[in-house]
């Protein structure tokens, strides 16, 4: 855990203490007692909402942000930084539980090595307390942010389908954190076909690209 982290981790517990109010997880500053929100409005009001719908390989996709410098960050620190005080902030669970309904989530394989330097995983803290299944995994550790465009369309070749792997029957919703280009949650679905797709954020590259498969505009 890093110099910097440890500073910000004390400096909330001092002033939640000292004050004894809820605080803005990414600035601090305190919280009215009405709003039910974790963060502040004025912190709220950077994450671009675009809670749109794309129908792409054959199932609806929900983007519920845009993936820009100000939420890469923030997932940046809480994955990668271990400042996980501020995985509730990422998950609109009012609108993720509409998504949702009646289906069986499943989540995208991830790498061991990453699972254990964080000590969670990522997609089950974000979609928390949603189960979720982890039927995929990789046959080989790659970070897809350091492979080519080219390579990342080879993914498929990768991620695998668990055998005597104890999965629900369907209709399946296939959940992730950020789709990049997409490339590994298509690989997930010809492995197990799901209707539904939602991602906490989209790339803006892949948004623009898909504009025409757009079929409910920002809402």
């Amino acid at each position: 855990m890093s110099l910097s982290l440890c500073r910000r981790l004390s400096q909330r517990l001092r002033q939640a203490v000292a004050t004894d109010e809820r605080l803005c997880l990414i600035c601090q500053q305190p919280l009215a007692p009405w709003n039910e929100d974790v963060i502040c409005p004025d912190c709220r009001q950077q994450l671009i909402v675009r809670k749109e719908i794309y129908h792409v390989h054959g199932a609806d996709w929900f983007v519920l942000y845009e993936y820009d410098p100000f939420l890469e960050r923030l997932l940046f620190q809480w994955k990668e930084q271990g400042d996980v005080a501020l995985a509730p902030l990422f998950l609109d669970r009012r609108v993720f539980r509409k998504w949702s309904r009646d289906r069986i989530l499943l989540g995208p394989p991830s790498s061991a090595e990453k699972r254990m330097a964080r000590g969670f995983e990522t997609i089950s803290a974000i979609y928390e307390p949603f189960e979720i299944y982890f039927p995929f995994y990789k046959t080989s550790a790659v970070k897809q942010s350091k492979q080519s465009a080219a390579a990342r369309r080879q993914i498929d070749q990768i991620i695998q389908k668990k055998t005597l792997y104890p999965l629900p029957k369907g209709p399946y919703l296939l959940v992730d954190d950020v789709c990049t280009t997409g490339s590994t949650l298509t690989a997930c679905l010809d492995l197990i076909p799901a209707d539904r797709v939602f991602v906490l954020a989209g790339h803006p590259l892949w948004l623009e690209t898909h504009s025409q498969n757009l079929v409910v505009k920002r809402q």
